[in-house]
């Protein structure tokens, strides 16, 4: 039993996580995918993103990376389209969140 897919560009920001895990030009990522190690260069990204001073607040860096790492809560799945940017996708209310 699989839902209809509809393309990001005919429904901005929906997604439907069937199997398989790539649907069209959108891409379910795994829990393998995101249960590997962040670069330095996302936990700075998202550091940043979170408010972390990067010359006063380093100490601090640990929550961006515990943050990257954690998984995403109960319906959320992470997706990433066809142009390599990520959203999450909500598979029980349809909603979307791009970064």
């Amino acid at each position: 039993d699989t839902a209809p897919i509809r393309s990001p560009v005919e429904t901005p920001g929906f997604c439907i996580p069937v199997t398989p895990k790539k649907i069209g030009s959108i891409r379910v990522l795994s829990k393998e995918t995101t249960d590997r190690e962040p670069s330095q260069a996302e936990a700075d990204e998202y550091a940043e993103w979170l408010g972390l001073d990067k010359e006063t607040e380093q100490h601090l860096w640990w929550i961006a990376r515990t943050g990257l790492k954690s998984p995403l809560p109960k319906p959320w799945q992470a997706c990433e389209a066809a142009n390599g940017d990520i959203f999450y996708f909500n598979s029980i209310n349809g909603n979307s969140v791009w970064g």
